[in-house]
This record gives C-alpha cells, sequence and structure tokens, in this order.
C-alpha cells in the first residue's frame, strides 16, 4: 500500500503540526492525503526531535556520536482515506538553527502488519524569537585593568600566598630546564634530536604557563562574592531584589565600580577531542548566541572588608528582557539550548568579577519564554 509513498512522499501524504487553540504549548499533528488512498490499516505515528551539530550533518560515520534524538510523541492509530488529526499534547519542541548546531523534528509513520515506513519532516517554527544580539561582547567583556594597580591592591596575605606559588613555579621550571640540558647532552640520539628537544622544552614550559595562568587568576582575590540564594529559579513577572541576588566581601577600599546582569543562550554540543599520548575522547562544548542586559547599575563606594550586598543600589530586578528574547531552554541529550546569565562587577583598574548561572539543570518554565501560561499538568 505504501508503495507510491515511499517513491514519493511529497506528492502522496502531507504532515502538519498546527498549535491547538486553548492549550498553552499544545499541539497538533494533521496527516492528510494528496492523491494516495489508503486503506484501513493500523500505523505507529511517532513525532521525534533531532539535534545535531552542522559541521558532519549526513556523514552517518559521525553523525552516532554527533547528534541526539527523542521522541516527542507516539501512538498507534488506523489510517484511513480521511484526514487524521492527532493531539499531540503540550509538546515542549522548536525548530533551531544556529552557528554550530540545528534542532529539527520528523514524523515517521510504520505500518504494523508490513513493517513498511514513511518518514517526513516537519516545522515547529518558535515565534518572536531570533538570534541576534551579541553575546560574547557580553558574556566575555574587555577587562580594562591596570595589573600594577591590581596586584598592589591586594591584601598582604593574598600577595604572600601568589609569591609562593610563583617561586615554587619558577623552581621547577629551572629545575626542568638543567634536568632537561644536561639530558639532552648525555641522549643517544643526540643533543639535536627533534623528540628529545620538544620533550624537554615541553616540560619546562609547562610550569611558565601555570604561573602566569595563577598569577591572572589571583588578580580576582580583592573580592569574594557567590549567588545568596544558588537554587533560586528565576520567573517570568517575578520581583528580584538585587541584593537578595549575590553576597560577598571585598578585602580593599573599592570605588567606581559597576554592577551589570547580562544573559543569552548557549548552543550545547559534544566535540571529538584529539589528545596526544591519550584516547580521543568526546567533550561539552559551547556557544553563547542572542545576549542582552538585564540590568546595569553604579555601586556605591565601599570601604576593606564590607559586605558587598549592603552598598547596592534598592533596585528591583526586572528579568523581562531574558523572557522576551532568549529561546527557551530545550536539551535533547548534550545537545541543545539552554539559558544562561551571570552577575558581573566591573572595575576600570581591578579585574572584573563573573558570577555565571548556567542554565543546564536548572528548572526554568518552558513557557515562560514564550508568553504562555504553563498547563497545570506541565508546570
Amino acid at each position: 500500500m505504501l508503495g507510491p509513498l515511499m517513491n514519493s512522499p511529497e506528492q502522496t501524504v502531507k504532515v502538519e503540526v498546527i498549535p491547538k487553540q486553548g492549550a498553552a504549548s499544545g499541539f497538533v499533528l494533521i496527516i492528510s492525503k494528496t492523491d494516495a488512498q489508503f486503506d484501513e490499516v493500523r500505523a505507529r505515528v511517532t513525532v521525534a526531535a533531532i539535534a545535531q551539530r552542522k559541521k558532519w550533518e549526513g556523514i552517518r560515520a559521525r553523525e552516532k556520536n554527533n547528534s541526539a534524538r527523542s521522541i516527542l510523541f507516539s501512538q498507534e492509530v488506523l489510517l484511513t482515506d480521511r484526514d487524521l488529526e492527532l493531539d499531540l499534547g503540550a509538546l515542549r519542541a522548536y525548530d533551531f538553527t544556529g552557528s554550530v548546531m540545528k534542532m529539527t523534528h520528523e514524523v515517521l509513520v510504520e505500518l504494523v502488519d508490513s513493517g513498511e515506513s514513511l518518514t517526513l519532516p516537519v516545522a515547529l517554527p518558535i515565534p518572536g524569537k531570533d538570534r541576534f544580539g551579541m553575546a560574547r561582547a557580553l558574556i566575555y567583556p574587555y577587562d580594562d585593568m591596570d595589573l600594577l594597580r591590581n596586584f598592589q591592591a591586594l591584601s598582604s596575605k593574598a600577595k604572600l600566598k601568589i609569591g609562593m606559588i610563583q617561586l615554587g613555579l619558577l623552581s621547577a621550571s629551572v629545575f626542568l630546564f638543567v634536568v632537561g640540558a644536561g639530558m639532552m647532552d648525555s641522549s643517544k640520539d643526540g643533543p639535536g634530536s627533534p623528540e628529545v628537544v620538544f620533550f624537554w622544552m615541553a616540560l619546562w614550559i609547562t610550569p611558565l604557563v601555570f604561573m602566569v595562568r595563577q598569577f591572572w587568576g589571583s588578580l580576582k582575590n580583592y573580592a569574594s562574592v557567590k549567588r545568596k540564594n544558588p537554587f533560586q529559579v528565576i520567573r517570568k513577572g517575578g520581583t528580584y531584589e538585587l541584593r537578595s541576588l549575590l553576597k560577598g566581601q571585598v578585602d580593599l577600599d573599592l570605588s567606581g565600580a559597576t554592577i551589570k546582569i547580562v544573559c543569552c543562550n548557549m548552543e550545547r554540543y559534544k566535540y571529538l577531542e584529539y589528545r596526544h599520548n591519550a584516547p580521543d575522547r568526546w567533550v561539552r562544548g559551547y556557544e553563547p548566541f542572542n545576549g542582552h542586559t538585564v540590568y546595569e547599575a553604579k555601586i556605591k563606594d565601599m570601604p576593606a572588608g564590607a559586605d558587598i550586598d549592603k552598598y547596592l543600589p534598592h533596585d528591583l530586578v526586572d528579568f523581562s528582557i531574558m523572557f522576551e528574547k532568549l529561546y527557551p531552554q530545550l536539551m535533547i541529550g548534550s545537545y541543545g539550548i539552554t539559558v544562561y546569565w551571570e552577575i558581573q562587577i566591573i572595575h576600570p583598574e581591578l579585574r572584573d568579577l563573573e558570577i555565571p548561572v548556567f542554565g543546564r539543570g536548572k528548572d526554568y518554565v518552558y513557557e515562560d519564554f514564550i508568553g504562555l501560561e504553563p498547563d497545570a499538568e506541565a508546570a
């Protein structure tokens, strides 16, 4: 019966998903014939979501580990020559094409008795969303700091700790250089052997790299800040006092600082990391996009030892732009879209501070991002 369908499906059958009237995030699937006649036959209809990296689309050898699938709906039905409408319920899904990954959807019709099947793409657009909005410049702002001023501002204890660690790493680098130079001279492959030179150069440089990273990271030690309530879930229409979002202390007199709250979406995916002398491994990656500023204000001058939250403005933070502009959080395995926001403390001379709030694992309400009230069962 499905012979003609499988030869030219776009000419014989049509599938469409449309919003269900009167239901938040509800959808209806319509299967209609064009020039095909369905006998009365049992079939299983399945709606599936596919997320994958665009780079490997169509390359079967790489799609297995560069994609993920999720069954959104599956039901056994009776196909006839009449249009068939299936209530999909609260379907939380949408099409997306980003810089790294894409999410698409398909309908699979499988005949129960014969085993014949037909797969057709189906569009699930999401209204009112786009990929515009600079994200990297917001999430990773240029840090216009004064290196010497920042180091001088640190406490004596912090400076001593930095100095001891730096001295230890420098000693390790000198030791490896001396030992390596001696072993290269006595190497049976000769002092100029590329393999020997590369090996000892890598060992010698490694402590120097750690010196730079440790010093750079230690410049943030003039303050300690973190979320006041890390398990707090932000909801559309909620009221959030700025002082309730973070806490911490400063170890020096701080003036001229600005506090910002920014948000964006993240494309989430996996990529294969090639490693020298070690098995390759799959690593989670992310790409920010669709960035927006939620809040920005000046912070009052703070004396050393002060609690940061007590010197913040008595403002209420409105997260409306996050829900209006961002895509809803939607993950299929390790692939998908997440919501991300962070609190930044920007200073013209000191290293900027960030408090990241990763969306993965957070219970954001899908309907908050599409302007609907959540169904009682789905919320």
